[in-house]
């Protein structure tokens, strides 16, 4: 239950994106494995769930060997120190002893706790919260993200239905349960993500082919749908499409989930009867198949233009996507390191955005680890899959929870594959989980073994050396915020939190970069100069430090040195305007204006989807709050 609430905590903290939210979580994770877990586990799980266990520790190696080619080696660190917290929260997982009704209630807690939240958000929003909740009419929290929060509770959707349709399932937590699906898919809705059309098309194909009790299934999709159409009017209002027009009237949604969620209880105790009855009614079933085919299709064009589902297929993912094909094009065999998207985009761009990530955990594990960092994730998948696809047909309970747990994680594959969920460990550790419970599901009966003491060293080392790995840059990030929140206060002490960042992270160009960045406002030049130097010493391919070196030289008077800085500049990334103006100013022999000077100031440090200013705390955070200020 721990994991619960260290989900539900992560999601609270923009999806544990920040590395001050998740670092901490995966070492709790780290010592719940070493506690929980003995090595003679494993043997007891099917070869098909030993075939996936490896295949994902072989993806986490080569992704800490990836750092050794990356050019942004600290993104590398952390892109492989991720990698690792998904491998131990599925060895965790896979590694419990689980009974069915156990794993039932970790799904049912999981997807109680998930509605929980969203229940919470709607609530702050009604007590006048809207602008931390919605963006646009589209809901963002709890994650702060609205493609992940929608990916977050179309996940709990699944886990919740699933488990209510359960033969085994009580009749009270089936109403709950039912009560909770509705109000997962109405939030989903709210959240207006185009993406979860197509995770929620493919997950409902491979509930209906993999769930045995299919006309209890189906009499529940139904009963969700026709909650959900009855509500969708008052869900489908709140989108302003990006127009704005004032806070959103959110009293009609709250009245329709509520009703809704009342009905949906009703029908949960009675489910079972109703299965029965449909089961002897067959043109009825068929309808009924019918009628969530034809609502699930409808959630995608109702309200014509005023939702985002209809609003057709046009984003900058193709952009993205493309850019990660030359990646794997130009370095077939390892990729160009793991997190390493951002330099090479900017490169090669035909669009305006500037994301860290390809937007694709597909194109992501090609791209950035290659051919073998793709095959070992596709032979993780495959393997799941098959693991679940064997288990025997006598035992229902546990199969019928190993489907659940695979339909929950299906999410995360489907929507991750056109969107960025995997740097969300909110989402991803959850899928993680989910496929862990699934592949435990055929384990066999633990037979303890005497472990070799070579082996108990081998084990020791690697989890000292996982704990320094994530205690390394979790510290950094850490001194690295707390000098930008207090450096106005005390400049000093923010320099010197500033230099131990430096030092506990001796792969990361982020402090360094913070630092110049402070100092420059400061007008220390001096100590700017040799903070970005440090910067590009780390991450030569850093356009906007070449450009502050630039301002640096013109103001020393160096103006052919920083003609130089600006041509490097405009070659990393040729379509940053910030460049071309200040090049041509600087050719003419002027100075570059205030407004240009703000403007990099703006963008001076990375973020997941847009760079942002030093000022938006945490400095490597998903920034929701700064994202707003910004469009406002």
């Amino acid at each position: 239950m721990l994991a619960v609430v260290l989900f539900a905590w992560w999601a609270t903290a923009d999806g544990g994106y920040a590395p001050g939210a998740w670092y901490p979580g995966a070492l709790m994770v780290l010592v719940a494995l070493a506690v929980c877990v003995r090595p003679w586990s494993y043997r007891a799980l099917t070869p098909p769930a030993q075939w996936a266990l490896a295949a994902f520790a072989g993806f986490t190696v080569w992704s800490f060997c990836s750092i050794a080619w990356a050019d942004a080696r600290g993104d590398a660190w952390d892109g492989a120190n991720r990698t690792l917290l998904y491998l131990t929260v599925f060895a965790l997982f896979a590694g419990v002893a689980w009974t069915s009704g156990e794993a039932a209630a970790w799904l049912g807690a999981f997807a109680l706790a998930t509605a929980g939240l969203g229940v919470w958000a709607i609530g702050r929003a009604l007590a006048g919260d809207a602008p931390a909740v919605f963006l646009d009419g589209r809901l963002t929290a709890p994650i702060g993200y609205e493609n992940a929060s929608a990916a977050l509770f179309l996940a709990a959707f699944w886990a919740a239905l699933l488990v209510a349709t359960r033969l085994q399932t009580p009749r009270i937590a089936r109403g709950a349960l039912l009560a909770a699906a509705g109000l997962l898919l109405e939030l989903t809705i709210l959240a207006q993500s185009r993406g979860s059309l197509v995770a929620g098309a493919v997950t409902l194909a491979v509930a209906v082919a993999l769930v045995r009790a299919r006309t209890l299934l189906l009499t529940a999709l139904a009963a969700v749908a026709l909650a959900a159409a009855a509500a969708l009017p008052a869900l489908l209002s709140v989108y302003d499409g990006g127009v704005p027009g004032g806070e959103p009237d959110l009293a009609p949604v709250a009245v329709a989930m509520g009703l809704s969620a009342v009905v949906l209880f009703a029908a949960g105790l009675g489910l079972e009867a109703a299965a029965r009855w449909v089961g002897a009614h067959a043109r009825l079933t068929t309808g009924a198949a019918v009628l969530v085919a034809v609502t699930a299709a409808g959630f995608a064009l109702a309200g014509g233009g005023d939702s985002r589902f209809a609003a057709g297929p046009a984003s900058g993912r193709y952009d993205f996507w493309r850019v990660a094909a030359i990646e794997f094009a130009r370095n077939p065999v390892g990729g160009v390191g793991a997190d390493n998207f951002a330099h090479d985009y900017v490169r090669d761009r035909n669009g305006r955005e500037e994301p860290l990530y390809p937007h694709s955990l597909v194109l992501r594990a090609v791209a950035q680890t290659g051919a073998v960092g793709g095959a070992l994730l596709a032979l993780f998948l495959a393997a799941v899959a098959i693991g679940v696809g064997r288990l025997p047909g006598g035992d229902d309970a546990r199969r019928s929870v190993a489907v659940a747990a695979v339909v929950t994680g299906a999410v995360w594959a489907t929507h991750g594959s056109i969107d960025w969920l995997w740097e969300i460990p909110a989402v991803g550790a959850a899928a993680m989980a989910a496929f862990g419970l699934a592949v435990a599901m055929g384990r066999g009966p633990d037979r303890p073994i005497r472990v070799r003491p070579g082996t108990r060293v081998v084990l020791t080392a690697a989890a000292c050396a996982a704990v320094l790995s994530y205690a390394l840059p979790a510290l950094s990030a850490r001194e690295v915020d707390a000098a930008a929140r207090g450096w106005s206060a005390d400049p000093a002490a923010a320099a010197d939190r500033l230099e131990r960042a430096r030092t506990l992270n001796p792969l990361s160009d982020r402090p360094d970069l913070v630092a110049g960045l402070l100092a420059r406002r400061a007008g220390d030049h001096h100590r700017a100069r040799q903070a970005f130097l440090n910067a590009l010493d780390r991450d030569a391919r850093s356009w906007n430090v070449h450009v502050e070196l630039a301002l640096l030289d013109l103001q020393d008077g160096r103006r052919a040195a920083a003609l130089r800085r600006l041509e490097r500049a405009r070659a990393l990334n040729p379509d940053e305007p910030v460049v071309g103006a200040a090049l041509e100013t600087v050719a003419r022999g002027g100075a570059p204006a205030a407004e240009l000077v703000d403007r990099l100031d703006e963008q001076g440090v990375p973020g997941p989807i847009a760079r942002r200013s030093v000022d938006c705390v945490p400095i490597q955070g998903l920034g929701a709050a700064c994202a707003r200020e910004a469009r406002g």
